[in-house]
């Protein structure tokens, strides 16, 4: 019990809110795009501008902020304070 108490009790760590956004809205606007397409009513069917290549590079945009996003967590706490706390989850694992 004392684990899960002082995992618990870490402060949550700095995260950069920025790549979460630019995740969220780039891939609400694939989804708007790929709709769209879907119904037709993005571009006529000879148009170099497509409904799903913009999906395509808007969910790759969404993917890589995504990954700036998981970049951005750092662990707080003294490192001490950190390998102690996951030295314990780690015995309480084994046993």
């Amino acid at each position: 019990a004392s684990v899960v108490l002082n995992l618990f009790s870490q402060p949550l760590p700095a995260v950069g809110g920025g790549w979460l956004a630019l995740a969220i809205a780039s891939l609400a606007a694939a989804t708007a795009c790929r709709e769209l397409d879907i119904a037709g009513s993005f571009a006529p069917p000879g148009s170099p501008l497509q409904g799903h290549a913009f999906w395509h590079v808007l969910t790759a945009v969404s993917l890589a902020a995504m990954a700036g996003y998981h970049q951005s967590w750092q662990p707080t706490g003294s490192p001490s304070k950190m390998s102690r706390v996951q030295n314990d989850a780690s015995v309480v694992g084994s046993g």
